[in-house]
C-alpha cells in the first residue's frame, strides 16, 4: 500500500532582474505596437497579447522571488501605462477613441504614481490595468466606433471612479 503521490520539490531559479526586465520589455513592445497599429499591420495583434503576457508574469516573479517593492510596482504601472498609451493614441488618432479617455487615464496614472507610497488599497484600481488591456485588446480585434464609444465611455467611467475611491481612500488614510 503507497501513500498519497508526492513530486519531488525543484527550486525555481528566477534571475532578480526578471520582473524589472518583464516591465521593461512592455515598455519596449509599445512603440513597435503602436506602429504595427499605425499600419493596420496584423502582427499587432500577436505582439499586443505578448506585451500582455508580460504584466502577468512580472508581478508572480516578484512575490516568487520575494522581492515586490514600491519602485516595483511603479514600473510595473508606468509600463502598463505606456502600454496602454501607445494603444489608445493610436485609436484616438484614428479617431474610434475619445481624447477624454486618454487624458483621464493620464490623471489617474499620474495620482497613482504620486500615491504609490501610501498605504491605502484601491479595490477598484487593483484590476483596471486588465480592463484596460482588455479594452484595448477589443479595439484592436474589432476596431469600430462602437467598440470605441463603449471602451471610451466603460474606460472613463471606470477610471474616474478608482481614480475617486483612490482620492477617498488616501482621505481617509490621512485622517487616522
Amino acid at each position: 500500500m503507497s501513500g498519497p503521490l508526492t513530486l519531488p520539490e525543484k527550486p525555481i531559479n528566477i534571475p532578480p532582474y526578471l520582473p524589472s526586465a518583464l516591465s521593461l520589455s512592455r515598455m519596449l513592445l509599445a512603440p513597435a505596437i503602436l506602429g504595427l497599429l499605425r499600419a493596420a499591420n496584423p502582427l499587432a495583434l500577436p505582439l499586443y497579447l505578448a506585451a500582455c503576457s508580460t504584466d502577468l508574469l512580472d508581478g508572480k516573479a516578484a512575490r516568487l522571488l520575494g522581492s515586490p517593492s514600491a519602485e516595483g510596482a511603479a514600473l510595473d504601472a508606468s509600463a502598463d501605462f505606456f502600454l496602454i498609451a501607445a494603444g489608445f493614441t493610436h485609436f484616438m488618432l484614428s479617431g474610434l477613441a475619445s481624447p477624454l479617455l486618454l487624458g483621464i487615464m493620464t490623471l489617474s496614472f499620474l495620482q497613482y504614481i504620486h500615491t504609490i507610497s501610501l498605504p491605502v488599497r484601491d479595490a477598484l484600481g487593483k484590476h483596471g490595468g486588465t480592463r484596460r488591456f482588455a479594452m484595448l485588446g477589443a479595439l484592436i480585434l474589432a476596431p469600430s466606433p462602437q467598440v470605441g464609444s463603449a471602451a471610451t465611455v466603460i474606460g472613463a467611467t471606470y477610471t474616474a471612479a478608482s481614480t475617486i475611491h483612490r482620492l477617498k481612500s488616501i482621505q481617509r488614510h490621512h485622517t487616522l
